[in-house]
């Protein structure tokens, strides 16, 4: 008779050794994603160039399931194999359970990691060192259990497998529940009243105030700026940004935060500055070769109501972006038919509205995006909920 695979050490601690690997692993990219979002970049070893760069797949809407980054998921997936591989070793009763629970559990691993390198090769052009070395650990557990496939216990029974699965399913919840609450708390979480304190002077905001127009009806200037919040607000945030830009996508989502936070006492303005030579005389090369499109459909889409829509969606799905997604998100989220679309792009009126913008931005020194003016006073600190809304309660109690 051949000995059950618990009972063979050499496998059983190859195989703790890839759990235990997989879930530190699935620890660094949570961490990493929670500083990304935070602060819309970051400086983890992970980025090496533009084709490895975690920061780019962790902006994709592929990096969160129901929320939650994939990292947690990892984390409770590698946990339970864990737990499965040591009741087996240890409660012999659960033996059979766990481990056939475990051999089904392993291929899913495998199958859930062809899919997400598929999308990082075919969707997002993008890969990420941690999540290839989730990949790499999967498969080395599938390698393990197939040279001692033996030592499953025989014959394979649905019950004992849904009852092994019923136990890691819970030691999953759990532990993404332990994880999230005592390790993976990000800026992004703190509550509203954590938000509002406010003891002292907080440092961020550069000397130079600018009085920055804002042009609100088709009317004035070069039509109208798209903005949320009170009208009449004491704290305004102007914000030049880049639909292409990930520091952008990141940015923007902070401050939707920002606006549903602190609803009528903020006034948000989006303003384009778009890092390209299509449209921006003050750029010398393409680096976002898309971002001129974006911006004059964006402004079409205001036309209808949509602006905020579109703005979101592009967001959103950043790393997704070219001409026939802009184009399809124009329909979709934006109003706009294909004839109107197409004399969006060509529109001289539209493109006046961006020129504006990016003149604006050359007046008040911007050098990058996102660049966030608070009250005129650029905004130099960092673009997380906490600081920003550290600098706002600031403002509105002077």
């Amino acid at each position: 008779m051949v000995a059950p695979i618990v009972c063979r050490k050499r496998f059983l601690y190859f195989s703790i050794f890839f759990t235990v690997l997989g879930a530190l692993i699935s620890i660094y990219s949570t961490s990493h994603h929670l500083q990304l979002t935070a602060s819309g970049s970051t400086d983890f070893s992970c980025n090496i160039n533009d084709t490895f760069s975690c920061d780019s797949v962790a902006r994709s809407s592929y990096s969160e399931l129901f929320g939650v980054p994939l990292g947690v998921w990892g984390f409770g997936y590698f946990f339970s194999l864990l737990a499965l591989l040591l009741l087996g070793r240890f409660v012999p009763k659960n033996m059979s359970e766990s481990l056939q629970a475990y051999s089904v559990m392993v291929p899913i691993g495998v199958l859930l990691s062809v899919v997400l390198g598929g999308i990082s090769v075919f969707s997002l052009g993008a890969f990420c060192i941690s999540c290839i070395g989730v990949y790499l650990c999967c498969f080395a557990l599938a390698l393990l259990l197939y040279i001692d496939r033996e030592g499953i216990p025989q014959p394979l029974s649905i019950k004992k497998i849904v009852n092994g699965g019923v136990v890691a399913g819970l030691l999953v919840i759990v532990s993404i529940f332990i994880f999230r609450s005592f390790v993976a708390t990000g800026p992004n979480e703190v509550q509203e009243n954590e938000l509002r304190s406010l003891n002292s002077d907080p440092e961020g905001l550069l000397p130079n105030v600018f009085s920055i127009k804002i042009d609100k009806t088709n009317y004035s200037g070069y039509g109208v700026d798209y903005r949320k919040g009170g009208e009449d607000a004491k704290v305004v945030i102007t914000e030049f940004a880049d639909f292409q830009c990930p520091a952008c996508s990141q940015a923007s989502a902070q401050l939707k935060k920002i606006a549903q936070a602190y609803g009528d006492k903020v006034l948000i303005v989006f303003k384009n500055y778009p890092l390209s030579k299509k449209c921006n005389s003050g750029v010398q090369s393409d680096v976002h070769q898309f971002a001129c499109a974006a911006a004059l459909l964006a402004r079409c889409a205001g036309e209808k109501g949509n602006f905020w829509k579109f703005h979101d969606q592009v967001f959103t799905n950043q790393v997704e972006m070219n001409e026939a997604n802009l184009r399809r998100w124009a329909k979709d989220v934006g109003g706009l038919n294909k004839a109107e679309a197409d004399q969006c792009l060509i529109s001289k009126d539209v493109l006046a509205k961006i020129h504006d913008d990016i003149n604006q931005g050359h007046q008040y020194e911007i050098d990058s995006t996102p660049t966030l003016y608070m009250n005129g006073q650029k905004y130099i600190g960092s673009r997380s909920v906490a600081k920003m809304s550290r600098m706002i309660d600031y403002l509105l109690n002077q």
